[in-house]
């Protein structure tokens, strides 16, 4: 199986062409101005979930989608990364509009307690049984109360997350991993018990930036591995975007897909509509 390491970076350059246009291609061009800005404001309807859980007061930002579906819609958690928050993680990385018609869910983390038991910047626990299980338990609430207000697919629940929220990402996969139908960890690498938790096939793409650092990147590569067994990862492997690889699954196993882009500890460019065409192509089969 290829690591990391073998992963090779392409540039694609795209040339400006000089073509003539007409009076009908302007107003064209106006009319697909107006259509996107009017896509735009009906992908842009949000608000704050606001909830009391075991005592403490969480808030997620919720983007409901642009169209108001009477059948099922798909459904995307978004986990910012440690001291960030929902509003500027939801601006920065845009799901909400690579794919406007789900319904985005960025949740806000709590403060983390540093070595000295101080409460420092938000965040997301990153072990089972640590912080009470607060964050796993307001998944659980978010599921139910969301599943309540809107028509949920519940074969197209999916989760992502950024460094510390894509840890989380990695807890949720060992924990829940009956309730989300595939996952897109960036920028992090986990170890020890987490690791242990990923057994099961689960449609998993996995973003890592090249220049995080050689500790991240060797725990990066056991991640790749472990990712790869619980899946079932034959040795095919096919390009399945610009630097993205695909490890065909055998029977009974799951899609994986990994990018070793050439940042650091970065969210990169594009990645967003990726991760948006990765869910889309995964869902939980129908129940029996």
């Amino acid at each position: 199986m290829s690591g990391p390491g073998n992963i090779i970076f392409t540039l694609i350059t795209f040339k400006n062409r000089n073509m003539p246009i007409g009076r009908g291609a302007i107003a064209g061009l106006v009319l697909l101005g107006q259509l996107l800005l009017f896509s735009s404001a009906l992908a842009a309807r949000s608000y704050d979930l606001k909830s009391e859980i075991n005592g403490e007061r969480r808030v997620a930002k919720v983007f409901e989608g642009g169209f108001r579906q009477t059948e099922g819609r798909p459904m995307v958690f978004a986990f910012h990364g440690y001291g960030d928050n929902r509003i500027d993680f939801s601006r920065f990385v845009d799901l909400h509009k690579s794919w406007p018609e789900a319904i985005i869910v960025y949740p806000e983390g709590l403060k983390l307690p540093d070595a000295e038991g101080k409460l420092r910047s938000r965040g997301w626990q990153t072990r089972i049984g640590s912080l009470n299980d607060r964050d796993l338990d307001y998944v659980d609430f978010l599921l139910e109360e969301l599943g309540r207000r809107y028509s949920i697919d519940r074969r197209r629940i999916y989760a992502t997350g950024f460094s510390n929220g894509a840890w989380f990402v990695f807890l949720l996969m060992g924990q829940r991993q009956n309730i989300f139908s595939a996952f897109a960890p960036v920028g992090s690498a986990v170890t020890g018990a987490v690791l242990d938790k990923m057994t099961d096939p689960q449609p998993v793409i996995y973003v890592i930036g090249k220049d995080e650092g050689p500790g991240i990147l060797k725990a990066a590569q056991l991640t790749v591995e472990a990712i790869s067994r619980a899946n079932r990862s034959s040795s095919e492997q096919y390009a399945w975007a610009e630097n993205y690889i695909l490890f065909e699954p055998e029977e009974g196993g799951a899609a994986f897909v990994f990018n070793l882009h050439r940042g650091g500890h970065i969210w990169p460019y594009g990645a967003s509509d990726l991760i948006v065409r990765f869910f889309q192509e995964n869902r939980s089969p129908d129940e029996e």
